[in-house]
């Protein structure tokens, strides 16, 4: 027995030194591997991955995530469909994960991490109408050569939430019929044992907008399935996500804290009546009511937040404003999050290639719609962020860092469009704090700070006043 357990003591030893170490979660922060904090900041690939051959971009075309870089972005959500790796029981698609892997390292060598997501919505595309997506046939006992069909637009999350089938596929796969649920968490096992070894890889969204009973069936679910992830892989993050209804604030989630390791909270967000009437009414107090929720329930789990998902169609009336207070309010939590989505495949026929949505922030040509433009924030801090704030007057831009300084950690980076800031025009840098020296990096529009002092820093980004600072021209 004691041999046993030594044994295994050296293979779990062995699991963590092979695994990703490049960000971890230290309470309500992630910290990389010099301790700094890290704050995310990313978009979803991509919806057009919901349908077959279900790849966000082939390898021919990673070039397309250059923009991601250029936008300052360091994380990608990429959607991973159950379907396309198990299509029959046990029968794994290894040419898949290979795909997924093979992005995963485009992505890092670009400097962006990756949460591998298992993405469904409406359990299946082989129940009701086939608007659905995720599951294998199998999974809820169908025959995957019967493939129904149906008109499919953007209202399917309606008509979903209102199918007696699905509901019934989601009881069946957490009862294990047809061993589904044993199935998953083997499949989460053969995944994280692959790409353990890709540094890229932070973690995994173990299920995307679940229904369920949250206490009785998606708790026990995340548990068993950040077992099985940790078995292979024990430094792997574990994004999980409330019950679907929460999204919008139809239903008030009361997940409780799954008792897991490297635990972060992972909602959506999505204001109900923008979505719905694709029009953003300004300064809409229900939107930050509902928002606000998420934050609080990462505070009492004391993990990050890291919205999954957030955005709006590019033709929603007065987007801009609203897709910046989504990023006002993830400034005002020091939070992180993935944009939904980047789908190169765009077309103005197809829209995102599914179901008739058009969150796309990329058009056909590559350029970016008005549901999307760079945005600075503080992507590493050496220390604890306090602070972080784009103040917006009278046409004018400032950008406000706060931070308790740790030297020992290395240097704060923000980034810092300087166009979408600034245009042309020349700016201030002003540093407040000892010994604290910023400076401006053209080329990767990185702003970075450093002091060999512990204390509270603050550095501030604006037009030229008559005040002093150090011009960023």
């Amino acid at each position: 027995m004691r041999c046993f357990a030594l044994l295994a003591l050296f293979g779990a030893l062995c699991n963590l030194a092979q695994a990703s170490s490049e960000l971890a979660v230290r309470g309500p922060r992630f910290v990389d591997a010099q301790g700094r904090t890290v704050i995310l900041r990313g978009v979803n690939i991509s919806a057009s991955a919901k349908t077959p051959p279900f790849v966000a971009l082939a390898e021919k075309d990673f070039n397309q995530l250059d923009p991601l870089k250029a936008w300052g972005l360091n994380v990608i959500r990429v959607l991973f469909i159950w379907e396309a790796y198990e299509p029959t029981p046990g029968d794994y698609d290894e040419s898949y994960l290979d795909k997924i892997a093979a992005l995963t390292d485009a992505a890092w060598a670009r400097g962006i991490f990756t949460v591998v997501d298992m993405h469904q919505d409406s359990f299946s595309r082989y129940l009701d109408n086939g608007c659905g997506v995720g599951f294998p046939a199998w999974v809820s006992g169908h025959d995957a050569t019967h493939l129904p069909t149906g008109k499919c637009d953007k209202m399917w999350a309606v008509t979903s939430a209102m199918s007696s089938t699905m509901h019934r596929a989601y009881g069946a796969f957490y009862n294990d019929d047809h061993h589904a649920r044993t199935h998953f968490m083997e499949m989460w096992t053969h995944i994280a044992e692959r790409l353990k070894t890709h540094p890229g890889v932070i973690g995994y969204d173990v299920i995307n907008e679940p229904w369920g009973d949250e206490p009785g069936e998606l708790v026990p679910l995340y548990t068993d399935a950040a077992w099985a992830i940790h078995n292979v892989d024990a430094s792997a993050i574990i994004f999980v996500e409330p019950y679907v209804l929460s999204i919008t604030g139809v239903v008030r989630s009361n997940l409780e804290r799954p008792e897991i390791e490297n635990l972060v909270f992972a909602p959506h967000f999505y204001d109900a009546v923008a979505i719905g009437t694709m029009h953003y009414y300004t300064n809409n107090p229900l939107t930050d009511f509902i928002y606000n929720r998420m934050p609080r329930r990462a505070h009492e789990w004391k993990t990050p937040l890291f919205v999954g998902e957030f955005g709006a169609y590019a033709e929603t009336t007065n987007v801009e404003e609203y897709v910046d207070h989504l990023y006002e309010l993830l400034d005002d939590n020091l939070a992180s999050g993935a944009q939904w989505n980047y789908t190169p495949a765009w077309t103005n026929k197809t829209k995102d290639g599914w179901n008739g949505e058009d969150y796309s922030i990329v058009d056909d040509a590559g350029h970016v719609r008005r549901n999307f433009k760079p945005r600075p924030y503080p992507r590493r801090v050496s220390g604890t962020p306090l602070k972080f704030r784009v103040a917006r007057k009278g046409g004018k831009q400032t950008v406000t860092l706060k931070w308790r300084n740790d030297p020992k950690t290395g240097v704060t980076e923000i980034y810092l469009p300087r166009q979408t800031l600034f245009g042309a025009s020349p700016f201030v840098i002003t540093a407040i704090g000892e010994g604290l020296s910023c400076t401006f990096a053209e080329t990767e529009m990185l702003l970075t700070c450093a002091s060999p002092t512990l204390g509270i820093m603050r550095v501030q980004v604006a037009a030229p006043t008559t005040s002093t600072g150090r011009s960023g021209d």
